[in-house]
Formats: C-alpha cells, sequence, structure tokens
C-alpha cells in the first residue's frame, strides 16, 4: 500500500495567504513603477533642456518638449532618425561623431560645451552631457541632454562689450583720470594720467596715496575739506578745482581736478584736465606776435601799412630795399609819392575803393634813384567797427626777375627750342612784313635735311637731333645776323635774304654746299645731306607766298635726285655705327661670310639669294644699335630683364632694315636669325623648317666663330672642341641635316649623323 502526504488544509491556508502577500507586494511595485515612469515622464517632459534616448544604433526613440523647443523638430520628424544627421554640420560633424562614439562605448560623457544646429540651419550655443543605458551589462541605448546656453552666451558678450565700452571710454577721454579706495590707493589710472604724471601703470596702481601728486598744501587741504562734506551728503554737486601737481621728473602742472565718490561704493574717481597749455596762451600769444613780426621783417615781399591819409606806420625791412629809403626818409613820405605813373595809380585806387581790395594788380614804382620797378601790388583796406576806412595794408613784389623770365617766354614763342632758330610762326611774320617792296630784290632758300626720318627709326631721334643741331649751326655761319634764319618743319629750314640778287644767290648756295662738304670731311659720325632750293623776287611788292613756292619746288626736284643715294648714305652712317660699337671689327664679319659661303653653294642658292646671305652676315646684328652699352658690353652674366632688353635686338634690327631700303630684303631673316630648330629660340619660337634657311646657315657659322675667337669675358676654345659643340647641339640649337654638312666642309669629314643630341637654353 502506498502512502502519500497531502498538504493538511493549514499548510494550504498558509501557502494562500504567502501568496496573496506576494501578489500584494508585486502590485506595490509595479504602481509604484507606474508612478516612478509617470514622474519621469513629467520630468522630461516638462524639462527646459532636451532630453534625448538614443537606441544603440542612435537613432532617437524619445524626444522630449524641450528638444523640440531647442531643434526646432518635432516628436513624429525625429524617431528613427540619426541624431547627428538632424542636429550637426560639416563643421562639428566630427566632434559629433567622435561624441557619439565615446558614450557608445559605455563612458559617461562629462558636460561638454559647443555648437549644434536647429532645423533651419542657426547655431545653437549648447552644453551637452550623456551616459549609456546598459541592461544585464549590454548597451541598450544612450540618454542625450542638451542645455541651450546661447541667451547666456549672448549675456556674456553683451558683458564683455559693455566692459570693453567702459574701459575704453575710461582708457580714451581726454581727461586723466583714475579710480581710489577710501585710501586713497590708486586702483586704476587710464592712459592720460600716466602721460599727465609720468608714472608707468604699474607704477601708479597700487600707489598708496595719489594726494602725494599734489604739489600745494593748501589746494590738497581745500580739496580734502570738500571730500568729508561729499561723504556726509552725496548730494552735493562736483566741484571743480584749480590745483597744481608734480609729475615724476619733477614739473610742476597746471590742472583743474574734479574728485566724486562712486554712488554705493566707498571708492572715488578723480579726473584731471591740463590747462598748462591755456596758462601759457598768454606767452604763446606774445611769442606768435613775435613770430609774425619776424615774418613781417623778413618777408621776400616789401609789406606796409598805411594810414587813411597814406602815412606810412609800419614796414619791412624789404619795403626800405625796394624803394631805397632809410627809417626816418620813410616817416617824413606817403604812400602815394612812390608811384611813378599817376594816372595808372588813380586807376588803382577807384579799382580800389570800389572793392576795398586789389589782388596782383601790376604798377611801377619809383625807387629814390629815379629808376622805375615793376612791381605785383595786393592791397586790403583796413576798417572799423562802423566801417570806416582807417588804412590799408600792401604787399608788393618786385616783378623784375618775373619779366625777365616772360621776355624769355617770349623769345621762346619765336624759335625753335631745338636749334634756336626762329621758328614757324616768326618766319611767316616776316614774310608778311618784308612783302612791302623795300627790301627787294629779296630772297628765299628752302634747305630739307635728306633722310632724318631714317635716322631717327634706325640710331633713334637723339642722333636725329644732333644732325639738326649741326645743320642749324652750318646755316648761321654762312649768313648775315640780318638774314631771316628759321626752322620751319621738322627736317626743313628757311632762309629769307632781304636785298639779294639772284647772282649773289647763286654764291650763297654754292658756300653753303661747299661748308657741308667741309662738315662731312672733317670726320662727322653722321654726315649732313641737303636738297637745297631758291627764289629771288626784284618786284614791288614781293609776292612772298610765289617766291617761297619756287624755292621749294626747286628743292622737292634736287630732292628727287638725291634720294637714292640720300639712302644709300643712311646705309653708311649704319655700317659706321656698327664699327664704332666693335660689332663688325676684328674681321667677324668676313669670317662670316667666308665660311657661310660654301654652305651656301652647297645647297645650289641662286646668286642673289647668296648676296643676300652675305649682307645678312655683315648686318645680322643691326639691332644692338638700339641697346644700351650697359649691357651690351656688360662682361659678366645677364640678369634675366637684362636678357629680355637684349634679345629685342632682333625687332630691333628688322625695323631699322626695314626703313633703309638696300636692307629691306633681308629684314625677315634679321628678325628671325635667332630662332631654334627645337622651337625654343626667339622671338618667334619658330620650329624646324619654319626657320629660313639663310638663318640657319647663319646659325651655324656665327656660334661656330664665336667659339673660336677670343672674348673680353672668354678666350678661344680649339677648333675641336668647337665642331664637337656644334653636334652636341644639332636638332636642339641647329638644323642636323646642316651642321654635318657645315662640319663636314670645314673638316672634311664624312657626314654622319651624331649619336646623341642633347639641348640647351637658348641664349
Amino acid at each position: 500500500m502506498i502512502m502519500t502526504h497531502e498538504p493538511t488544509y493549514y499548510q494550504l491556508l498558509l501557502r494562500v495567504n504567502r501568496l496573496e502577500k506576494e501578489q500584494k507586494e508585486q502590485r506595490r511595485i509595479e504602481e509604484e513603477l507606474v508612478k516612478r515612469q509617470k514622474y519621469l515622464e513629467s520630468v522630461i517632459h516638462h524639462a527646459p533642456d532636451a532630453i534625448v534616448t538614443l537606441d544603440s544604433s542612435h537613432r532617437v526613440l524619445q524626444w522630449n518638449p524641450g528638444a523640440e523647443s531647442i531643434f526646432g523638430y518635432t516628436c513624429e520628424e525625429v524617431l528613427g532618425r540619426d541624431l547627428d544627421d538632424l542636429i550637426s554640420r560639416a563643421d562639428v560633424i566630427q566632434e559629433a561623431r567622435d561624441v557619439t562614439r565615446l558614450v557608445m562605448s559605455g563612458n559617461t560623457l562629462p558636460p561638454l560645451e559647443t555648437v549644434r544646429y536647429t532645423r533651419d540651419g542657426t547655431p545653437v550655443q549648447v552644453i551637452v552631457s550623456g551616459s549609456p543605458i546598459t541592461l544585464d551589462g549590454v548597451l541598450q541605448g544612450v540618454v542625450a541632454v542638451y542645455t541651450d546656453i546661447t541667451r547666456r552666451k549672448d549675456m556674456e558678450k553683451a558683458l564683455e562689450k559693455s566692459e570693453q565700452i567702459y574701459r575704453a571710454i575710461f582708457e580714451n577721454t581726454g581727461s586723466a583720470t583714475f579710480i581710489a579706495e577710501e585710501d586713497t590707493t590708486i586702483l586704476l589710472a587710464n592712459k592720460e594720467f600716466v602721460k599727465l604724471s609720468g608714472y608707468s601703470k604699474q607704477e601708479l596702481e597700487g600707489r598708496r596715496s595719489w594726494k602725494d601728486f599734489v604739489a600745494d598744501e593748501k589746494e590738497l587741504q581745500k580739496m580734502e575739506r570738500y571730500h568729508c562734506l561729499r561723504k556726509q551728503d552725496p548730494r552735493l554737486a562736483p566741484t571743480n578745482y584749480e590745483c597744481r601737481i608734480r609729475d615724476k621728473q619733477g614739473l610742476i602742472k597746471d590742472t583743474v581736478i574734479t574728485v566724486d565718490m562712486i554712488p554705493g561704493s566707498t571708492q572715488s574717481v578723480a579726473s584731471f584736465l591740463d590747462i598748462s597749455e591755456h596758462k601759457r596762451l598768454q606767452e604763446s600769444l606774445r611769442q606768435e606776435r613775435d613770430s609774425l613780426d619776424n615774418i613781417l621783417e623778413n618777408s621776400a615781399d616789401a609789406i606796409v601799412i598805411v594810414d587813411a591819409r597814406g602815412r606810412f606806420t609800419r614796414w619791412n625791412r624789404r619795403a626800405s630795399e625796394l624803394f631805397g629809403y632809410h627809417h626816418e626818409e620813410m616817416l617824413s613820405r606817403k604812400a602815394f609819392d612812390f608811384y611813378s605813373d599817376q594816372k595808372e595809380m588813380d586807376r588803382m585806387l577807384e579799382k580800389l575803393r570800389r572793392a576795398s581790395f586789389v589782388r596782383n594788380y601790376e604798377i611801377s614804382y619809383q625807387r629814390k634813384d629815379g629808376t622805375a620797378v615793376p612791381c605785383s601790388l595786393s592791397i586790403n583796406l583796413l576798417k572799423d567797427k562802423e566801417s570806416r576806412v582807417i588804412g590799408s595794408v600792401s604787399i608788393i613784389r618786385d616783378l623784375t626777375e618775373w619779366k625777365k623770365a616772360e621776355e624769355r617766354l617770349n623769345y621762346m614763342s619765336f624759335h625753335d627750342s631745338l636749334t634756336e632758330l626762329y621758328n614757324r610762326n616768326y618766319f611767316e611774320e616776316e614774310m608778311k612784313r618784308l612783302q612791302d617792296g623795300r627790301h627787294a630784290p629779296l630772297g628765299i632758300i628752302v634747305c630739307d635735311v635728306d633722310g632724318l626720318k631714317s635716322i631717327n627709326d634706325t640710331l633713334g631721334h637723339e642722333h636725329g637731333d644732333d644732325l639738326l643741331v649741326n645743320t642749324a649751326s652750318i646755316l648761321r655761319s654762312n649768313f648775315r645776323a640780318s638774314d631771316i634764319i628759321a626752322r620751319i618743319g621738322g627736317d626743313e629750314f628757311s632762309i629769307l635774304i632781304p636785298q639779294t640778287s639772284h647772282k649773289d644767290m647763286e654764291k650763297l648756295v654754292q658756300r653753303l654746299r661747299t661748308y657741308v662738304e667741309k662738315f662731312n670731311n672733317s670726320g662727322s659720325k653722321i654726315p649732313i645731306s641737303l636738297s637745297i632750293g631758291y627764289a629771288v623776287c626784284e618786284e614791288q611788292p614781293a609776292d612772298m607766298q610765289e617766291i617761297f613756292r619756287k624755292a621749294d619746288q626747286m628743292m622737292y626736284r634736287e630732292k628727287m635726285q638725291r634720294d637714292k643715294s640720300s639712302r644709300s648714305d643712311v646705309l653708311q652712317v649704319l655700317m659706321k655705327s656698327l664699327e664704332a660699337r666693335d660689332f663688325i671689327t676684328e674681321g667677324h664679319c668676313d669670317r662670316l661670310q667666308e665660311l657661310i659661303l660654301p654652305l651656301a653653294r652647297s645647297r645650289s642658292l641662286s646668286e642673289e639669294t647668296i648676296n643676300d646671305l652675305l649682307l645678312l652676315a655683315k648686318v645680322h646684328d643691326l639691332g644692338k644699335l638700339g641697346v644700351p652699352d650697359s649691357i651690351l658690353f656688360k662682361p659678366g652674366r645677364l640678369t634675366a630683364d637684362e636678357a629680355r632688353e637684349m634679345r629685342k635686338h632682333c625687332e630691333i634690327g628688322q625695323r631699322i632694315a626695314t626703313a633703309v631700303s638696300d636692307l629691306a630684303p633681308i629684314a625677315d631673316w634679321i628678325l628671325k636669325h635667332h630662332e631654334w630648330w627645337n622651337g625654343r629660340g626667339y622671338p618667334l619660337g619658330l620650329k624646324g623648317e619654319e626657320i629660313p634657311l639663310p638663318c640657319r646657315m647663319l646659325a651655324l657659322a656665327d656660334a661656330y666663330d664665336a667659339m673660336i675667337s677670343h672674348r673680353p669675358y672668354r678666350k678661344a676654345v680649339p677648333r675641336d672642341e668647337a665642331v664637337a659643340e656644334l653636334r652636341r647641339n644639332a636638332g636642339t640649337q641647329f638644323d642636323p641635316e646642316l651642321t654635318e654638312k657645315f662640319i663636314h666642309i670645314l673638316t672634311g669629314e664624312t657626314q654622319s649623323r651624331p649619336e646623341s643630341i642633347t639641348g640647351l637654353t637658348p641664349p
């Protein structure tokens, strides 16, 4: 028989009671949890801060009204979204991610002051803190709290700005000011007080007693009595005191001081106004009067003051010098005695009466010795309060030197500034004057300087001016002082010769030609070539325009006949200039022609092309005439700017050649003779066969001759080294095929292609 133990009724009752207690406790705990949950939700809901709960993926689970208020997003808009994407921007996103990683790793984030952004992109200053939410050691999420401190920050900035404003006012007020404790210890002093006292801020602030500055004990006692009354009755208005203070150097300064209590404080503020300058005003005024007297006495102009009757009451030393009278003599005379022209004086006085002043009125004064002095007069009437004339003050300037300058200007208005001969205006006036027939027979010579434009275009206007000056000198030497010699155009001169027969005119022209030839044979740098025409009129009255026209036509016919010769003369001048500057000396051009001739014949060039090529060898450096000597003959390496200036000689040479008909066919070659085969030359950067063949030939010959010839800055290299250098630069600087041909001509070697080709930097 199996026995079973069933609980008794009592045991069952105990179990039921225990179960009821456990259920009751569970309900209590649940109610407490609900109560706490509601309390927590109420706190979160009503909290002004943004409280955000995030899951382990940093997505929003809970978003309280404070968060809505601060960031502008509603709860529905943010649930399930990444928080950093909502309230961060590019400038803080990295810092926000770092904060997220820190909290997600199980660490509590201490309060961090930072910036986040609202829905509309407005930055918000916040303090953010955060804690991880874990369950059984497993991270469930994060709670983050954001406190908006924007207003606080704004208030701090406003407070800081206010403090800066008041400190700026304190520092920059025009008064020397300090703030002191009740025991007169200086707390703060501005820069004006530093300047006034002579002490530094460090020496002043903390000083036990500012009263040590007061130089007069009685003044100090008076201020202290008032200060005691001010403490007893703050309603008393601040009072100003004149007070002398002593600065660090012991200097005494006059000031006005105001001492006042700071309301609600035991501190006081004192302001000092330095009136030392005001005290010295009378002395300054006296000195100013002395200065004015000094200016009056030392003025370059005569200054006189007269009374209503014209008697002198004051005058300076220059007035005595101008009029020639000493002090006592001036006292006995009147202003009206000095005018040399009484009628002119009356006109001036009438103008003065109408306007009460006269400015820069030209009038003559008579000196004691009787001479008249041209002067400029400025005069003002002096009047009393009732506008009655009591005198006048006059400033008189001696115009003697000014008149001389004016005469010089008049001279220049009828003379050419370069040659100092008469100009066209004067010449035409003289033609009108001489046509009345009283000076018959009357001759006119017209001269034109041949090739002036070419000289200007090639050698420069300075050489052209020298040519004109020399021509003017020759004309002056060949004609009488009574003859009218004028420069009537850029390159044209003309001479009016009164009372001269046709036979005499022929002799004068022939003498002029002889003198020009003599001048050219004297070794002048630039020879003179004149086309001359002349005409004579024996009728009365003379038709000057007709005479001039005949002379001009005769000159033009001669000029047409001399034109080719003139161009040749210009070319000769250019060649002389090249020789003078050592460009074609020591046989360089001759050697170039000898080197280039067989190369040219090897290419079966026409005789015309060969002749032009030989001319190119002679004048390819023509453009260097336009390069300054300081660059052209510099012994050392050229700077970058100097090198750019030197490279311009190709273009200058082209312009010169274009202006000279004999060189015009090779002008383009002169422009391009420094181009390189690889395109790194100048001025156009041409490449390969774009470069004219004559330029490629010249480049080889010129480089070779330069290497085997001595230069001031280096010695000549052996011929085999020069040949090797040509080969090294074949394909870069030089035409490779022409290079081998040129070397074959030089050495007799069989043409072969160089093993390696290397480039050089263009010169």
